[in-house]
């Protein structure tokens, strides 16, 4: 665990002094996916665009290029689901995706043949979904099995358009939990608390004694303190976090071991917890 103050996860790891402010037992532990559970997809976006003949690509950086995606496909496809009043489960066809792809395209620059790029970007997409295994981070099971064996309610939340229980029972995890629950719906997805107060509802325990485990500040650690639980930042996905972007209240964790190592004590008042 570690404290405020360091300048990279480096720094993080090594400095692992944190004041904790809550003062409930743990009683459940909901974990987010990409990232936390499961290894992210690489830099695959700018793979892509290259692969299209899209050389601006090779000069912009990934967040240049989510900040792109942010400001005009993701903007349109937000607007769209809150326009159409769609359900948490809803997930966009393949000509909603294809628009959503013209419109990224043409924030990018690209002109001319912006449908038939359009088409052949996400059909690059479409092969990838069908095909990708995303890999279960190391030592994840073991800790998932450990923390059920200790008596905690598990659950998984995770902003998606897919339902993850497949995924999560082909690495023989699903058992081990008592919700799964998913949406990349406005308003139900991640920062909104709705999944996690949902989840913990369903496992029947109050949201102030859950501890929520992500990779981001923007959507998990936002999402838990609007939800009145413990956030837990793991970093082990995330080189160039900045301790100066993470509240003062969140616990940080380097591995997902060093759960093991959480105790009721450690989210105490006034209280000095090093790992």
């Amino acid at each position: 665990m570690t404290k405020k103050g360091s300048d990279s996860r480096q720094d993080c790891s090594n400095q692992a002094t944190r004041r904790m402010t809550y003062m409930n037992p743990i009683r459940a532990f909901i974990f987010d996916i990409g990232g936390t559970l499961y290894r992210p997809a690489h830099d695959i976006c700018r793979e892509f665009l290259i692969e299209l003949g899209i050389e601006t690509a090779r000069s912009i950086s990934y967040d240049e290029l989510a900040g792109i995606m942010a400001e005009s496909g993701r903007r349109w496809l937000d607007e769209y689901m809150v326009t159409h009043g769609v359900g948490q489960y809803w997930k966009p066809t393949t000509d909603i995706w294809i628009e959503y792809d013209r419109i990224f395209l043409s924030a990018l620059g690209v002109r001319g043949n912006l449908d038939e790029l359009a088409v052949e970007y996400q059909q690059k997409w479409d092969a990838l979904f069908k095909n990708i295994e995303l890999t279960l981070m190391d030592g994840c099971r073991e800790v998932l099995q450990d923390l059920r064996a200790s008596g905690y309610s598990l659950a998984v939340v995770s902003n998606r358009f897919d339902d993850p229980r497949p995924m999560l029972a082909r690495d023989s995890i699903i058992d081990l939990y008592d919700v799964v629950d998913y949406s990349n719906v406005p308003g139900y997805r991640k920062p909104a608390p709705f999944m996690l107060l949902r989840a913990a509802d369903k496992m029947g325990v109050p949201p102030e004694t859950c501890v929520y485990v992500g990779n981001t500040v923007e959507d998990d650690v936002v999402a838990a303190q609007r939800a009145g639980m413990q956030p837990v930042l793991i970093t082990w996905c995330e080189p160039n976090l900045q301790s100066s972007d993470i509240p003062d209240d969140v616990v940080v964790i380097n591995h997902i071991r060093e759960l093991m190592s959480i105790t009721e004590e450690d989210f105490h008042e006034d209280t000095q917890s090093v790992l």
